[in-house]
């Protein structure tokens, strides 16, 4: 806010960074960036590297997900995105992600297995774990079952 001028209008949309996502191979993280437009019942949302929006030159790149960003308020975007991540920090989790299943090891650790896109199951060296997936035809399950070796 211009203490002269009173509000700036840099965008016609709400901008906003959601969600804070780091990888746990890589360390990098990610971003949800959100543009609440006047009348919308929900965010409208895109996952960028965090780089994207802390350089002029990248952030335009959102227009192709249409959000209200050109070369003309670019840096005024990049500034408030920059200032609202640093006061909104606290408030953000910052989730995990990785790009396979199997063995999550991050920092030479053995972290868990992770069996899908949300089922994560913690072992100790030694423990035995069993595995019932459905079979797609049937709907009834298999079985399987390993010790593991961390």
């Amino acid at each position: 806010m211009d203490p002269e001028k009173g509000q700036i209008v840099i965008a016609p949309a709400g901008l906003a960074v959601l969600e804070r996502y780091r990888d746990i191979d890589s360390g990098k993280t990610q971003v949800q960036v959100g543009a609440g437009f006047d009348g919308a019942k929900r965010w409208h949302t895109v996952d960028v590297p965090r780089q994207t929006i802390a350089s002029t030159s990248q952030i335009v790149g959102l227009a192709d997900y249409d959000f209200p960003i050109s070369s003309l308020n670019a840096r005024q975007i990049v500034e408030y995105l920059a200032q609202y991540e640093t006061k909104n920090r606290c408030a953000m989790a910052l989730r995990q992600t990785t790009g396979h299943l199997g063995w999550q090891v991050a920092h030479g650790y053995v972290m868990r297995f992770l069996a899908g896109p949300e089922t994560f199951i913690s072992l100790q060296k030694g423990e035995m774990f069993s595995f019932f997936p459905p079979i797609p035809q049937t709907g009834n399950s298999s079985m399987g079952s390993s010790v593991a070796e961390t």
